[in-house]
């Protein structure tokens, strides 16, 4: 699999980030934050979170840069339609992966997957979150950009984290994982 420097298409950007949430291993020293990853598909930034509120992964679309009309009470320009919203969870059910609902604004959306993540990526979130054992804290000591003695612990644990990768060929994740619920 190769990486693009070009600009992925919505497509890939969404195998990448799903392929990420359901199929990629997490080493058992990786470090990954709450807020999980976002990939920029043309003027959509598409971020993958993990574990929200409930437990669930999310999926959060955003309008990368919203500009506004002059009169405050016309709509933005660039902003997100709510059909876009409703075409992602279409684009999802057809992969295969089941969504419980979705929450629209007009820069935004959220789409809550039915499926919790990955085993060993929800535990490198809970690695994270507990904080660095010797520290007890996120973030440890004096950063080294400001002449501390950085601890190494989250720059290690990061490191060791496996990210998204956005190919040139793309595999399809519902080919390879099955995320509706069982009948």
């Amino acid at each position: 699999m190769s990486t693009t420097l070009a600009a992925p298409t919505f497509r890939a950007a969404l195998d990448a980030g799903l392929c990420w949430l359901y199929a990629t291993e997490q080493p058992a020293t990786a470090l990954v934050e709450r807020c999980g990853v976002r990939i920029i598909s043309g003027d959509r930034i598409v971020r993958f979170l993990p574990v929200g509120m409930e437990g669930h992964p999310l999926i959060v679309l955003d309008a990368r840069i919203p500009r506004w009309r002059p009169r405050p009470t016309e709509c933005g320009i660039g902003t997100l339609p709510e059909c876009e919203l409703a075409a992602v969870a279409g684009q999802l059910r057809e992969l295969g992966v089941a969504s419980s609902r979705w929450h629209y604004h007009s820069t935004t959306g959220t789409i809550v997957l039915s499926v919790s993540a990955h085993p060993s990526l929800r535990a490198a979130i809970e690695r994270f979150s507990a904080g660095c054992p010797w520290h007890h804290s996120q973030v440890c000591d004096a950063p080294i950009s400001a002449g501390g003695q950085g601890c190494p612990w989250h720059t290690d644990g990061h490191n060791a984290a496996v990210w998204p990768s956005v190919a040139a060929d793309v595999i399809d994740p519902a080919r390879t994982i099955s995320l509706l619920p069982s009948k």
